[in-house]
């Protein structure tokens, strides 16, 4: 596959994550070994624990998968939020500066608040909501702090593991008659797989060039092919149920953000835009949300047909 020394260390941090997940069953087909660390050996919310384990294994890339996720309830643990989002961020920025290492950190679409898109990576950030706001501040402390580090926006991570919203609401739609469904955000979706092979694309990029300057900037979009809303999404994955042989009796209904009154605010349009042209350069064609979703579904559905 590739031409530069596998004896190399990659340390994934949040490994137990969607996208963790997904990159652990594909990373065998790189030569380089890779380090999936639980919270009990790599704690996110020690600075000591960090250091020390970054000590010990001596990573020669370090992919930062960690974060506090859940929006709404960020509003209520801002400073665990902070601690995870901001802070072991801006420490492993100064690891791997201090050792001559890259650093891969994941970043979001929140972080641009109600600025109108879709947005291209170097748009006027404004996040509304606390866990924009701690990614906000992570990215900036990044490009302050290590040069040879690249910040990659996902939006609406998605798969049949984890919590999210393709997952939650099939089960919804298998389980219950009336669903509201919020209409008047505008987004992008990323399917968890597709961000794996993302990162083992930037991984052997990184080992080749011993750096990111194969990429223009500090940071990369990436989501699946195509913009939607949340009800759109809902009423494809009610479309793939209904073509199943599982009855269900749901009702979509669509609300307003405003409607649905959750704690933290969210963008009216946090659409990103991708460099689908440089990706097809590389040989990564992305499919479209509407083929990973209904993946996904059918992926969640078989599921459920064997616990019938």
């Amino acid at each position: 596959m590739a031409s530069y020394n596998s004896n190399k260390t990659v340390l994934v941090t949040g490994g137990s994550g969607q996208i963790g997940s997904e990159l652990k069953l594909i990373s065998s087909i790189i030569g380089i070994n890779f380090l999936f660390p639980n919270s009990n050996e790599f704690n996110l919310f020690v600075t000591e624990d960090i250091m020390s384990y970054c000590n010990k294994i001596k990573p020669d890339l370090i992919i930062n998968l960690g974060a506090y996720t859940d929006v709404d309830n960020a509003e209520v643990e801002q400073e665990k939020a902070s601690l995870i989002n901001h802070h072991a961020v801006s420490q492993l920025g100064k690891y791997s500066l201090e050792n001559n290492i890259g650093l891969i950190h994941f970043s979001t679409d929140y972080v641009f608040g109600n600025n109108k898109g879709p947005h291209k990576y170097n748009d006027l950030k404004s996040p509304i909501n606390h866990y924009g706001l701690t990614k906000d501040f992570s990215e900036n402390d990044l490009v302050r702090i290590n040069s040879n580090s690249l910040t990659i926006r996902l939006a609406s991570v998605f798969s049949d593991k984890g919590k999210n919203f393709v997952k939650t609401m099939t089960n919804l739609i298998l389980d219950s008659k009336d669903i509201n469904v919020v209409s008047d955000q505008k987004i992008s979706l990323t399917y968890a797989g597709d961000a794996a092979s993302l990162i083992i694309l930037l991984i052997s990029s990184f080992f080749l060039n011993n750096s990111f300057n194969f990429i223009k900037g500090s940071f990369f979009h990436f989501t699946n092919a195509g913009y939607t809303d949340w009800f759109s999404v809902a009423r494809l994955i009610q479309s793939e149920v209904n073509s199943s042989e599982i009855d269900n009796e749901s009702k979509l209904h669509a609300i307003t953000s405003k409607e649905w009154g959750a704690r933290a605010i969210r963008p009216n349009d946090s659409r990103l835009v991708v460099d689908n042209n440089w990706l097809s350069s590389k040989g990564m064609v992305i499919p479209s949300w509407e083929d990973r979703v209904k993946k996904v579904v059918s992926s969640i559905l078989v599921n459920r047909k064997m616990e019938l």
